[in-house]
């Protein structure tokens, strides 16, 4: 059943439109996201259909906003948009590029195992927007390194203490090559 709009004083539509051009994102990138059309996508910016909460939800982490600024009750934080002391990559940001560019993945290719926009890692890695906790938890399960290692705390790659053994002496390009090989068995 779709939902119409009915007359509100509520500024969504153009909050998630001034959101998405933010992040440089196209509507069929965030539809994706979202797990919709890019057309009922493109009916939320217009007000034409209202948004439904799963997706007001996801927005919301997806830009690290308030649900009330997506909602236009509340403004948009200041930083948002501006990256960090301008356009610094965080920490995250550049784990995750290493992790990406260690398994010769394109930002293309790290989203759809991700499930994100190529757009949104990439802001990621810029550090205009950061994971959420779920997204890191993810990324760590798919690529077979430790929370804290992701997280910039840790210098340890490794998810477990089991892999310390297994690695000791091997050099990094070693490795790396063979947790490259464990994955893609896991994969199997």
């Amino acid at each position: 059943m779709t939902m119409k709009r009915e007359r509100t004083d509520s500024r969504c539509d153009q909050v998630i439109r001034i959101l998405r051009e933010g992040a440089n994102l196209s509507q069929q990138e965030v539809a994706d996201y979202l797990g919709t059309s890019q057309t009922m996508y493109a009916r939320y910016e217009r007000a034409a259909n209202i948004l439904p909460t799963r997706h007001l939800i996801a927005l919301a982490r997806m830009y690290h906003v308030p649900v009330g600024a997506v909602l236009g009750l509340e403004p948009i934080p200041e930083e948002y948009g501006r990256g960090r002391a301008q356009g610094e990559a965080s920490e995250l940001g550049e784990r995750i590029r290493e992790i990406r560019e260690a398994y010769r993945e394109t930002e293309e290719e790290f989203g759809e195992k991700t499930g994100v926009p190529a757009a949104v890692v990439r802001d990621w890695e810029s550090g205009l927007l950061e994971p959420d906790l779920g997204m890191v938890s993810r990324i760590c399960d798919l690529y077979g390194v430790s929370a804290d290692y992701l997280l910039g705390l840790s210098e340890k790659r490794e998810l477990d203490q089991e892999g310390d053994e297994r690695y000791r002496g091997l050099s990094g390009a070693k490795r790396d090559l063979l947790l490259a090989v464990q994955r893609v068995l896991r994969e199997k």
